[in-house]
């Protein structure tokens, strides 16, 4: 892939704090979920990614990439999104949700 710009990709960067260990293992159960479901039905959705975050087990962050802005809102009209996102509340305390604008760097493909 390469070192370049790539217009029109944009991205989101959410961290989540949870209420307690029992929402932890809710959430990972849920982010399982999702990871499958994009995986099997978003081509157009480069990067999904859940992060555990060293010394903070209450928290993770979501990291993702998406070809345009198209494929950001096809993710987000999904069946399994609305389940999941209805399901989450019950497990977050606070999430911060970061728009990422057009990509530029290195990109390499992983396995």
């Amino acid at each position: 892939m390469g070192t370049d710009s790539f217009p029109g990709v944009i991205g989101t960067l959410l961290r989540f704090e949870l209420k307690d260990d029992a929402a932890v293992r809710g959430f990972d159960r849920l982010a399982a979920t999702m990871i499958a479901a994009v995986k099997a039905g978003e081509p157009d959705t480069l990067i999904y990614v859940f992060h555990t975050v060293e010394g903070e087990p209450l928290s993770r962050v979501v990291y993702e990439v998406y070809t345009d802005q198209q494929a950001a809102e096809r993710h987000g009209s999904t069946d399994y999104f609305r389940r999941v996102m209805v399901e989450l509340e019950q497990y977050v305390a606070s999430v911060r949700v970061e728009a990422l604008g057009g990509l530029r760097g290195k990109v390499s493909e992983i396995g």
